[in-house]
């Protein structure tokens, strides 16, 4: 908000694998009470920035959960509101499946008549499941995949996207400026 974003998300909590399940609850707790005290403090604004809140879980039944509390009691406090499901990166390589479970409990619990208007983000997901969230609905993504390419002197090759080192390469096919 001191920033003048036009879009915002809620302060969260995540939730690394194999946390234990007390300290689990009550950073999602947190992260709870963080969405609603911001959202609270926008619907006294005039022309507040969008908010996302995250939503965080260990399960799918875990972010069904949260989303539903999110729902019934941000009911009436805002027109409308983004979910940023979080948790996401240390799942993304070897435990996918767990992405799409955790991404498929937010889209179920959001209320039939708000699923229009309740734009879904996955927090640190892009590359090979961009195609299936998108086909599930999730509507925008972000990674740091290119930064920490670059910041290794790497680069993908957007043909093959093979992974290429470029203190190694004698030539680069791509002609845009950046390149």
């Amino acid at each position: 908000l001191d920033f003048g974003g036009e879009i915002i998300a809620s302060l969260d909590y995540p939730l690394p694998p194999g946390l234990a399940r007390p300290e689990a609850e009550a950073r999602m707790t947190r992260s709870l009470q963080n969405a609603f005290r911001v959202a609270e403090r926008l619907a006294e604004m005039d022309q507040p920035p969008y908010l996302y809140i995250c939503c965080h879980g260990q399960s799918r039944k875990d972010i069904q959960n949260y989303v539903d509390q999110v729902f019934d009691r941000l009911k009436g406090v805002l027109p409308s509101f983004g979910l940023a499901v979080g948790s996401l990166v240390p799942l993304r390589g070897d435990n996918a499946s767990a992405v799409l479970s955790r991404i498929c409990g937010a889209l179920d619990a959001i209320p039939e008549s708000e699923r229009e208007h309740t734009p879904i983000h996955a927090f640190g997901v892009s590359g090979n499941l961009t195609p299936i969230l998108a086909y599930l609905g999730v509507d925008s993504f972000d990674s740091t995949s290119y930064i920490q390419a670059a910041r290794n002197l790497g680069y993908s090759d957007p043909e093959t996207q093979r992974k290429l080192k470029i203190m190694e390469l004698d030539t680069m096919e791509c002609t845009c400026r950046v390149c």
